[in-house]
């Protein structure tokens, strides 16, 4: 089973590569990919990361944004 950091470098490679994608796109898709992954506080495998835990990162996000 493969880590989320490791598809996570895996996509930016393939965002770089492949898609030819500008030095600003790569960069926000790292800043939100790699939160996402410290939001979980360990390197899961993907198969492992459920729409529950993606919800939480989104109440997350949004409760962060509220205390602005």
């Amino acid at each position: 089973m493969e880590k989320l950091k490791n598809s996570i470098e895996k996509f930016l490679q393939n965002l770089q590569i492949v898609r030819n994608a500008s030095e600003h796109t790569l960069r926000n898709y790292a800043l939100d990919l790699y939160a996402f992954h410290d939001f979980l506080e360990k390197d899961l495998p993907v198969e492992k990361i459920d729409k529950r835990m993606i919800r939480r990162y989104l109440a997350h996000l949004k409760l962060k944004q509220c205390a602005k």
